[in-house]
């Protein structure tokens, strides 16, 4: 049941009531039955000023209102972009799969088009003429699809859950976990060309935005590979260490990933592809990193910081740095989920996801409201403290507009002594008309 379904029944019980009690309250059992058992997977509702909260923030831009969407790919021109939304679950062997419909929208969110059901891992052609998807058929398969002027086509049988690429040489997918490059061929008997490539099989690879090559992540390190399935080049990642995704730059030339090593939280690295020189740009602490996103023109990665915790474990904040380190800025303080950023092809948008839903940051105001001079703010009422790292506590900003700064503790503020070597207690605070974050320096 959608969202313009919930509310015309809920208007449609307050009609029928009229002045009887007796009927009111029938019928409300009714709506809440319906909306209980009839509704979607997940609520389209959103947490207590989350709403209100996102719409004062002059650099977003919210896309859905579902409550059940994911961004999933923007097109190479960036005039529309791809989402997710959840359909149903089928049953598996390990559980239940989610399956999802395709959506497509504008950066102004005024037009939303159901592009194809049964869709998960969307890749563009690199001309933006074509899309492939995969729809999901049971028991660890697939099927590979072409959406193209508006037609659709089935090109292969593909394994579920490797995530497509599309290069210049065709629709890079894995068949019985050996990777294959499918590309449709009239001159072929069933219409379509399978090349199995000399890569290794039954792993995760990432092939390079040419497609010419391709990166391995092992639990050491990473393994570079070319066309003709030779090893070429080894990064280690150092003893201990063991490395998560990585992202290719547009240019081909790097690879950024995070080495999760034996100290408390993770780190950011850029390594050359030619060179194999490495370069580690940000080092955490007690908190997650999000796959990072290249800048078009390859010079920049973005990325969100979540400090880990259930006080703050859905506030994640987006973060820029160069790929030589420098310039390295928080873009966003307002204490909201801005989980898996991802750089519009002109550079202007960052997309992320928060509680189900699909939002754009306008990375230029972004970055000038970041840089605006702190105004006073009093503080009245203090509440429960939570105990978090002191790094994570360092990090936190006021949601006030127009105020993303730290803020000092009010005087008279009593706080548990307790809190241990290497932590801080933070807390929340209210004013009449403004709610915000402070911590301990």
């Amino acid at each position: 049941m959608g969202h313009e379904a919930r509310m015309n029944l809920r208007q449609n019980a307050v009609l029928l009531t009229g002045n009887s009690p007796l009927i009111g309250a029938a019928l409300a059992a009714v709506v809440v039955l319906l909306l209980a058992f009839g509704g979607p997977v997940r609520p389209a509702t959103d947490p207590p000023g989350f709403a209100a909260a996102g719409a004062t923030n002059p650099a977003e831009t919210r896309l859905t209102a579902t409550g059940d969407a994911q961004f999933a790919a923007w097109a190479p021109d960036g005039r529309t972009l791809l989402y997710t939304r959840w359909s149903r679950t089928e049953p598996i062997s390990t559980g239940w799969q989610v399956v999802t419909d395709l959506w497509q929208t504008h950066p102004d969110g005024k037009r939303h088009d159901l592009l194809a059901s049964n869709a998960a891992y969307p890749a563009y052609s690199p001309d933006g003429k074509g899309l492939a998807y995969l729809s999901f058929l049971g028991q660890g398969r697939g099927d590979l699809w072409i959406l193209e002027n508006g037609a659709r086509k089935r090109l292969a049988r593909a394994d579920w859950g490797r995530a497509l690429s599309w290069t210049g040489r065709g629709v890079l997918a894995s068949q019985d976990g050996r990777p294959t490059l499918l590309r449709p061929d009239r001159a072929a008997p069933d219409g379509v060309s399978a090349q199995g490539l000399p890569w290794p099989e039954g792993v995760r690879l990432y092939p390079s935005p040419a497609g010419d090559a391709a990166a391995q992540v092992r639990p050491d390190g990473i393994s570079l590979w070319n066309a003709r399935g030779a090893p070429v080049k080894t990064i280690a990642a150092g003893p201990g260490a063991r490395v998560g995704d990585l992202a290719w730059s547009p240019d081909g030339t790097k690879l950024a990933y995070f080495v999760q090593g034996t100290s408390e939280g993770p780190e950011l690295w850029v390594a050359d592809v030619a060179e194999g020189r490495e370069r580690r740009l940000i080092k955490g602490d007690l908190e997650l990193f999000s796959t990072p996103s290249w800048s078009p023109d390859s010079r920049s990665l973005a990325l969100s910081r979540t400090p880990t915790g259930s006080a703050v474990s859905d506030w994640s904040e987006i973060w820029l740095v160069n790929a030589d380190g420098s310039g390295f800025e928080r873009i966003t303080h307002d204490e909201q989920e801005h989980s898996a950023p991802a750089w519009s092809p002109d550079g202007r948008w960052l997309a992320f996801n928060r509680h189900g839903d699909v939002w754009l940051l306008d990375v230029g105001k972004a970055r000038s409201m970041a840089r605006e001079p702190l105004s006073p703010v009093k503080a009245s009422t203090v509440v429960t403290p939570t105990l978090m790292s002191r790094s994570a506590a360092s990090r936190l900003r006021s949601t006030t507009p127009g105020h993303q700064g730290p803020v000092n503790w009010p005087r008279g503020v009593s706080l548990p002594s307790s809190a241990g070597s290497g932590s801080a207690w933070a807390q929340a605070a209210m004013t009449p008309t403004v709610q915000y974050r402070m911590y301990l320096p």
